[in-house]
């Protein structure tokens, strides 16, 4: 509805039709159609591209949900050329330290972790969690993804316990804080406790791993 409306109002290749493409498309993917949305991100990105001054930070973020679904779709090899894409135009559109490089250098990061290359990826979980720890309050979703993110690599290869329990600390840490936020169990604070649960699973199973490595 908002799509047909933005498109009677607005001229062709107006940018805040691209945005309701994108919208349309986060919609759908957010239902599990993965398939169905690809073509909606990539109707986005051509508009942006068209409509928007090259590098312009909207541009990245196109580039960034078509890779993201794409490789929700189980085809990580063939979108790791997207993610870097859409880091070297955040890295030149916006100041050093922003956010959104944090969760290129992430994003880029999970996809080399998606194709088995696990090692790979931890100096970019790194570089991602330095610039979020830099920029990012400590309740702040991103911060505490990257935590966890970086726990999660080392867990899966079975390094460094004693760091990947602190790091889990960190982010239950962050979590408690966004818990605390909240004025009830309401549907919302139980869609965060879900959300965070693997953390507090993760930090048992760092310290079982600590415990073990004890005897």
């Amino acid at each position: 509805k908002a799509l047909a409306l933005y498109e009677a109002a607005f001229p062709a290749g107006h940018p805040i039709i691209a945005t309701s493409w994108n919208n349309l498309a986060s919609n759908i993917n957010a239902q599990g159609r993965a398939a169905e949305a690809e073509p909606l991100y990539r109707k986005a990105l051509v508009l942006y591209e068209a409509a928007l001054p090259a590098g312009h930070p909207d541009i990245a973020t196109g580039w960034d949900n078509l890779a993201l679904n794409i490789e929700a779709q189980g085809r990580a090899a063939e979108t790791e050329p997207l993610f870097h894409k859409a880091l070297a135009l955040r890295e030149a559109a916006l100041p050093a330290g922003h956010p959104d490089i944090a969760t290129s250098w992430n994003n880029l990061a999970g996809n080399m972790a998606a194709q088995g290359r696990v090692v790979e990826a931890e100096p970019l979980y790194r570089k991602a969690l330095a610039l979020r720890e830099a920029a990012l309050a400590t309740f702040h979703p991103g911060r505490i993804d990257g935590y966890w993110a970086l726990a999660d690599n080392l867990q899966r290869r079975g390094i460094a316990p004693a760091e990947v329990r602190w790091r889990y600390r960190q982010a239950q840490a962050g979590a408690f804080e966004r818990m605390a936020s909240f004025t009830g169990y309401t549907p919302a604070a139980q869609a965060e406790v879900r959300k965070y649960r693997p953390i507090f699973t993760g930090q048992v199973r760092a310290a079982w791993d600590l415990a073990g490595g004890a005897r």
